[in-house]
């Protein structure tokens, strides 16, 4: 597997499929699916993502925002606050699987 496997699959093609993976509580590979949800959203909070991107990334939020359990719901919580505030975003959480890892939900007046 190439080092950045979860890089090259976070795109808009697979996320469909990767969002399910990361909802579904008995996936064995929920978390790495859970860590290409958040490469998928803070490629998708970018200035120049597409409005695609955008459209269906918020749809996601939504979605887990509705259904999701614990992990899911901060993973929504944490998309909304990089939506609002893009500044804080910081690679080793969002790319590197920092939130996966150590899961908080950030707050709107955090540095990062």
């Amino acid at each position: 597997m190439p080092p950045d496997w979860d890089l090259l699959i976070s795109g808009d093609v697979l996320a469909p499929t990767l969002f399910e993976l990361a909802m579904d509580r008995q996936c064995p590979a929920r978390r790495f699916a859970q860590h290409c949800m958040y490469i998928y959203a803070a490629d998708g909070v970018r200035q120049n993502a597409s409005g695609q991107r955008k459209r269906r990334l918020k749809k996601f939020v939504e979605r887990a925002e509705e259904v999701g359990d614990e992990p899911m719901s901060i993973w929504a919580h944490n998309c909304r606050v990089l939506m609002s505030r893009p500044e804080i975003f910081d690679y080793s959480d969002w790319i590197e699987g920092g939130l996966v890892r150590h899961q908080r939900r950030l707050g709107l007046f955090n540095r990062r």
